[in-house]
């Protein structure tokens, strides 16, 4: 997208997102076709197809494109109300096996807009935990899941905070020890401490599903302000987020907080040294979503903004479209995989010095962990 091109999206995402009424002026046909694949690549065309009936007339898209576009809206929905019962199916199966669980993002994230049905959903990401629960370690906690994991299969998937359960046909689940990690290991001490002392409220905080089908835990706002800022960090840093996950956070960031919680939101992004990151999300958001001063979380980082931005922009949703991630397409051994992922991350070395440099030493460390394990 030019820059023409990239503002006339962004006043589109801002009318989904009742900011603006109209476009400053009437789209062309082709900037019509360019903002429905820009909504494919950031997995973001059902909250935009919400805008088109705000739409003065004549500056709605071509009938063609139009039913189109509502069509996939129809598919959406009808996604997002088979995954919301496969929540729940989930979340049983694994409470009979003695698990109790928190719904990280997607579904649970979608609850946030006006039409939680047409947001595009990915997979299912619980954190879980033993009922009654008295081990605080994670590699003991770890292991009891990876046991109860094996019932259904080989141990797959398994990373510092996650693995997967072959538990649906149709959906990925992934079952999450930890919420998220930090590589430097002293900043990731203070992070799971951050976590271990929020846990209690977070499996006990339930929400409404869709259509009244049930009951779910999922993340306060208040832990949703720091969790899904690293969720961000973590993507960007493996390999790429879209629009999608940036509107997810802005819906969380509108939600007003007193000023207490202003102060500590701020002392946690010191504790975890994501200032610089968090200023640079704060203008992305600002240019997308016009996010007003009031809703951020510290002041806006301009040239760390641009910077995100263009990565943003240019890897797609979870960096599908990005050409530089080349094996993401390619049946490479995990060796090879490690090693290209060292030299993409280079280029972050300027902007998270510390976190590209601890990056290696902490994946090769849970290697070794896997390995002894005989996890895949």
């Amino acid at each position: 997208m030019n820059l023409l091109q990239r503002t006339l999206f962004f006043q589109f995402i801002q009318i989904a997102l009742n900011k603006r009424s109209a476009f400053d002026r009437t789209p062309t046909e082709y900037e019509w076709e360019m903002m429905y694949k820009e909504g494919v690549r950031h997995t973001i065309c059902g909250v935009l197809y919400t805008a088109i009936e705000k739409l003065p007339a004549e500056q709605r898209p071509p009938k063609k494109l139009l039913l189109q576009w509502y069509m996939l809206s129809e598919k959406i929905k009808a996604k997002n109300q088979r995954l919301n019962r496969e929540v729940l199916q989930v979340i049983t199966q694994l409470q009979t096996l003695g698990w109790e669980c928190v719904l990280l993002k997607g579904q649970g994230l979608a609850t946030n807009y006006k039409q939680p049905l047409l947001r595009i959903p990915g997979d299912i990401d619980l954190w879980v935990r033993p009922i009654n629960n008295t081990a605080q370690q994670l590699q003991t906690i770890r292991k009891a899941l990876a046991k109860t994991v094996s019932q259904f299969g080989e141990v797959k998937g398994v990373t510092y905070c996650h693995m997967q359960i072959n538990l649906l046909q149709q959906t990925a689940v992934e079952l999450h020890v930890t919420p998220s990690w930090l590589c430097c290991p002293w900043i990731n001490h203070q992070l799971q401490s951050f976590f271990t002392k929020n846990a209690d409220f977070q499996f006990q905080h339930a929400i409404d599903f869709p259509d009244g089908i049930g009951r779910v835990a999922t993340p306060t706002p208040a832990f949703n302000r720091i969790y899904l800022l690293l969720h961000l960090f973590r993507h960007l840093y493996c390999s790429g987020f879209g629009l999608r996950q940036l509107m997810d956070y802005f819906l969380i960031l509108k939600q007003p907080r007193s000023e207490a919680e202003k102060e500590h939101d701020f002392m946690m992004l010191k504790v975890l040294k994501l200032e610089h990151f968090a200023g640079g999300i704060m203008y992305a958001m600002q240019q997308v979503f016009d996010l007003q001063k009031e809703q951020m979380l510290c002041p806006v980082n301009v040239k760390e903004g641009e910077f995100i931005l263009n990565e943003l922009l240019q890897a797609g949703n979870m960096g599908f479209y990005d050409e530089r991630i080349c094996w993401k397409n390619k049946r490479v051994g995990s060796l090879r995989n490690f090693v290209q992922s060292i030299f993409r991350n280079i280029h972050f070395l300027q902007h998270y010095p510390l976190e590209t440099i601890c990056d290696p030493y902490f994946r090769a460390r849970f290697f070794l962990v896997r390995k002894m394990n005989g996890w895949e």
